[in-house]
């Protein structure tokens, strides 16, 4: 009679415990994504007050933007022409590329894509400069 008394409370109390180990969990978890959000929170915080200062504005706009103040000269370096088999493909990892590189690749891929043409081989990284002559200046005539 004994065993018949603890099998019915085991199979009563089965399910509440089942839920109750299911609410800790939830619980648990739920901490979890609190202290997560808290941590998030913190970050973009922090990312506003750097913003909210006009010297790291400035400092990023140089930096990523490649910004200069008047009557300053801005240098670009360019490194030497690389071979053909050394150019990337257009598909390649553009998230190292710099903003101007990407924004001339997603031209040249709209351009293959609205026209149908196909790519040059080897495409350039950055377009070559027009190559600039003087004109000819007329000379005063003798009279």
């Amino acid at each position: 009679m004994l065993a018949v008394v603890l099998a019915a409370l085991a199979i009563a109390l089965a399910e509440p415990m089942r839920q109750w180990l299911a609410q800790r969990n939830q619980i648990a978890e739920a901490r979890q994504q609190v202290e997560a959000t808290k941590r998030q929170v913190a970050a973009l915080q922090s990312a506003r007050q750097r913003w909210a200062d006009p010297s790291y504005v400035a400092d990023q706009a140089r930096t990523r933007l490649h910004y200069v103040r008047p009557g300053e000269i801005p240098y670009i370096t360019i490194g030497p022409t690389p071979s053909p088999s050394a150019v990337p493909s257009p598909r390649s990892d553009d998230a190292t590329a710099p903003w101007y590189a990407q924004l001339w690749g997603s031209i040249q891929a709209a351009g293959t894509a609205t026209h149908g043409a196909t790519a040059p081989p080897h495409p350039s990284p950055t377009p070559s400069p027009p190559t600039l002559t003087p004109a000819p200046v007329p000379r005063p005539s003798a009279p």
